[in-house]
Formats: structure tokens, sequence, C-alpha cells
């Protein structure tokens, strides 16, 4: 058993774990190269947000730990910083934008079903910063581990690739989420993956583009990007799948789109939604949001 800065380390190949842990230490450091191999591949990155990369050790002990087991294969495997760096870097992009988002929230100004489909926009606009600098980051030869590379490397399949690919339902994701809610955040999933670098407003755009009231590909509906659902059906799944449910019925009701209920109708998903709000009672920090958050969900579910 070997212990790192009061982190135990035990299992197979643990004196080869301790020593990564404190060979990658210092996560200030990782930050700094990141950064500098994003600008090297010409992607601008605001330099106050480095601090924000710069962790307390304790949260980065938290994320080494649970790196260290592989969750799709289970096996114990080195660990790496470097997708953690990756996630924090994501959010310091976005966290000017995230803040300018929930003031506009506590103004009245955005509901908060709003505000998670503008997160949801933001997600995906980083992310193709994020997969430049994860090439950035193999060029210098910082380490980046399977599961790392499974995760990130799925943002950036093309759309004409992405449509080709076989529905493989990642069970781990089925059985976390509603049925129904897993295939409106999947449906929805593979809609803003196509306007991943354009603002909000593009989703009146495109759907009017779309005004023709022909059935949406049925096979489309059932494909999943699994990068993303397997990142977020993880963390923040209230917000994100309940914008999604709200966003279908704006589609629905509003742009003419004729969508694929996947054999349920339009009220057995507001309900649906309005279930998952009261599953997860605590879907921001602010009570005052999270109870603005199920009350727009009810009023849609009676509406």
């Amino acid at each position: 058993m070997e212990s790192v800065k009061g982190l135990t380390v035990s299992g197979a190949g643990e004196r080869a774990l301790a020593q990564d842990l404190r060979t990658y230490w210092d996560v200030s450091e990782a930050a700094r190269t990141l950064f500098a191999a994003a600008q090297a591949a010409g992607v601008r990155i605001e330099m106050q947000d480095v601090g924000k990369l710069c962790h307390a050790t304790g949260t980065i002990v938290s994320v080494s730990r649970d790196a260290c087991l592989d969750p799709v294969t289970g096996a114990v495997s080195r660990p790496y910083l470097t997708e953690s760096v990756l996630f924090e870097m994501q959010n310091a992009v976005n966290a000017a934008r995230y803040a300018a988002l929930m003031q506009d929230v506590k103004n009245g100004q955005l509901s908060v079903l709003q505000y998670g489909l503008a997160m949801s926009l933001l997600e995906f606009e980083s992310t193709a910063t994020v997969v430049h600098i994860l090439a950035a980051v193999r060029q210098v030869g910082l380490p980046v581990s399977p599961w790392g590379q499974r995760q990130f490397s799925g943002y950036a399949l093309g759309a004409a690739e992405a449509a080709n690919q076989p529905h493989a339902a990642d069970s781990t994701t089925e059985r976390r989420l509603p049925s129904r809610l897993f295939y409106a955040y999947d449906y929805l999933t593979n809609v803003v993956r196509h306007m991943r670098n354009m603002p909000l407003q593009a989703l009146r755009t495109v759907a009017t583009v779309h005004q023709e009231g022909r059935a949406m590909d049925a096979a489309s509906v059932g494909r999943m990007h699994q990068a993303w659902s397997i990142a977020h059906a993880d963390q923040r799944p209230a917000q994100f799948l309940v914008a999604y449910v709200d966003a279908l019925l704006w589609l629905d009701n509003e742009a003419g789109w004729s969508v694929d209920w996947r054999g349920g109708t339009r009220s057995e998903w507001k309900t649906c939604a309005t279930e998952f709000v009261h599953a997860v009672p605590t879907v921001f920090h602010d009570p005052a949001l999270s109870a603005r958050l199920r009350l727009e969900v009810m009023s849609l579910a009676v509406a």
C-alpha cells in the first residue's frame, strides 16, 4: 500500500500508480502546459482562465483516484490528470458566459429551461475548442487515458460519419435515465451537435428549414452521441434533459417539425419530464432556481 500526499493507493500496480500521482501532481504546471499547447495550435483562450484550472489538491486527488479505474472495463489503469484538466478548461472557457446566462435567469429574462438549453449549446461550442486542445496535448506528449481519448474523440465525429453509426445504447446510461427521457436527450443531442458553434437563436433558423411537416428520420432519433451521453448522464442530467424535452416540445408545437415521439404521446413526455425533476430535487444549488425549474416543467405537464 502506497500513500501519496494523504491519498492511499492500493491494488494492482499500486507502486506505478503512486509514482504517476507524484509525477503529475502539479496540476498548475499541467494547466500551463496545456495552455501553451493550445496557443501553439492557434486556439485562443483568455489567460485569466488559467487560475480557474489550478484547483485545490483535494479535488485533483479525487479525480486521480477515480481515473485509476477504467469506467468501461473496470480495469485498474494509470491515473491521468489530463482529462480532468480538459474538463476544467472547458468549464473555464465557458465561465463568463455561464455567469451572464445565470444573471439573465435571476433577472427574469430567461427561464431556467432556456438557461439549460443555452448551456448545452455552449458546451458543444466549447467542446470544439477542447478537441483542438486534445490534439495539441497529444503532440506535446502529455498522457491521455484511453477513456479520455474515447470521450473527447467522440465529439470530433463529423455529422455524416455519426449519421452512419448504428445505435448502440450505453447500458449504464440506459439504467440511469427514464427511457423516454433517454431518447429525448439522445434526439436533441443529435440536433444540437450539428449547431454546436451557433448561437441559441440558430435553433429557430434550423427549424424553419424543416417546416415541411415531414417526420424526422426515425433511425437518427435512436442514434446516440456516445461521448456526450456517457459524460453528462452522470454529471448534470436534470438541467440538460429537461431542457431537451422542452426544446422538443417547442420544435413540435412552434417550429412545424413532425417529431417522432417513439411511441409516447406529448402529454406522456411532459409527465415524464415532471417526474424526472421531482426525482432530482436539487437541480441547482440555489433552492429558488430549483423551485422555479420544477414549476416551469409542471406547467408544461398541464399545458
